[in-house]
């Protein structure tokens, strides 16, 4: 079966989906988290560097969006792997994992 950077495969992914599915408690869970639990107006107030990830074509969590994160952290710097989705750290996996490195060394 295909590999995603020796990582993962199709099967592996079905087989870990089905194994500890999410259930309908876990996902309105989630949903109640991020309709509560906003933290934006507070992002200001981090000191530390902070690399933000986005990916040009990620439907979950828009660029926009990334970009405002962005704009509010300080010390922050903004990397958008191009031609990717929401899923860039599996399908840019090396692009996504030296741009860490580079950030971490930096």
């Amino acid at each position: 079966s295909k590999m995603w950077y020796g990582v993962w495969s199709a099967e592996i992914l079905i087989k870990e989906s089905t194994i500890n599915p999410p259930t309908a408690k876990d996902i309105n869970m989630q949903a109640k988290a991020l309709k509560t639990h906003n933290t934006f107006d507070r992002l200001d107030t981090i000191k530390n560097p902070t690399l933000i990830l986005t990916a040009s074509h990620d439907r979950l969590i828009p660029r926009s969006s990334m970009e405002q994160i962005h704009e509010k952290i300080p010390n922050s710097t903004i990397v958008v792997m191009e031609k990717a989705g929401h899923s860039s750290p599996l399908s840019k996996a090396p692009e996504v994992n030296q741009t860490i490195i580079d950030f971490l060394k930096a």
